[in-house]
């Protein structure tokens, strides 16, 4: 091979699947970015609980309001976000990980609150 050129890796450690896997999907910067156009908003949570620094929340709740449950319609952690995306996902699409399946879990999740 012409000194020049560089060499390219080996095929086995460049290759990667141009599918996501399960895990991918749940990594946080990638959920939050898809939950974030569908509406959810990180709030200052001081106004509504002097405990907690910032809440998750759904599209249409508001933490303040009576109605709305912790842990269902607003989330004190990331991991507590990530715990619900996997649960609706895995009731709305019978354990089928994919790119598919997270958007109808994402339109599913005004038909559950």
């Amino acid at each position: 091979q012409d000194p020049a050129i560089p060499l390219l890796p080996s095929p086995d450690k460049s290759f990667r699947s141009p599918r996501s896997t399960s895990s991918d999907l749940y990594e946080w910067n990638t959920l939050w970015q898809m939950l974030q156009r569908v509406g959810w908003m990180c709030v200052k949570a001081g106004k509504y609980n002097p405990l907690h620094d910032w809440y998750y929340v759904r599209p249409g709740r508001n933490p303040g309001d009576a109605s709305s449950q912790l842990g269902r319609h607003y989330f004190t952690c990331e991991s507590d976000v990530i715990d619900f995306v996997k649960r609706l996902d895995k009731e709305n699409t019978s354990g089928k990980k994919s790119r598919k399946s997270m958007g109808i879990m994402l339109c599913a999740f005004e038909e559950e609150a």
